[in-house]
């Protein structure tokens, strides 16, 4: 992160998630900017506050800045080109395909979510596991029957 006019030269505190991190102030730092290199905690998802002040800085610290870091699961499936706008008589959604899906999974849900809000649960009739660019079989193609109202 860089950081305007963090007092320079000098060490800092990084709190991510409320706890201190391990962190450091890049070499090609000074006055007018700062880089702070920190590390995330691991098992934390969504908007994690977290905090940068200069260390001997006491609270509360006019130097410090504050921002949300939007933590991702790289695991997660991911959604590819996702369907948009189809006829309500039609049998089945178009092809949905994900990336990084699991090999194994106890259970498949999948919701279309109306342009009103409005949730539809759906049913999956089939999955049909496909080979990426690299050869990888994270990718799977989803047919899905168009919920019932």
């Amino acid at each position: 992160v860089q950081i305007a006019y963090l007092p320079y030269p000098g060490t800092v505190l990084v709190t991510f998630g409320g706890e201190e991190v391990t962190s450091s102030v890049h070499p090609s730092s000074n006055k007018k900017a700062s880089l702070v290199i920190f590390n995330t905690r691991a098992g934390l998802l969504g908007a994690i506050p977290v905090v940068i002040k200069p260390k001997k800085c006491q609270d509360p610290c006019a130097d410090q800045v504050q921002f949300a870091f939007e933590s991702l699961d790289a695991t997660v499936p991911e959604l590819l080109a996702p369907p948009s706008g189809m006829a309500k008589q039609l049998p089945a959604l178009p092809t949905i395909t994900l990336e990084k899906f699991p090999l194994s999974y106890s259970s498949l849900n999948v919701t279309l979510l109306a342009s009103d809000g409005t949730a539809y649960p759906c049913t999956v009739q089939h999955v049909t596991r496909i080979a990426d660019l690299d050869g990888q079989s994270g990718l799977a193609q989803l047919t899905v029957l168009a919920p019932t109202t």
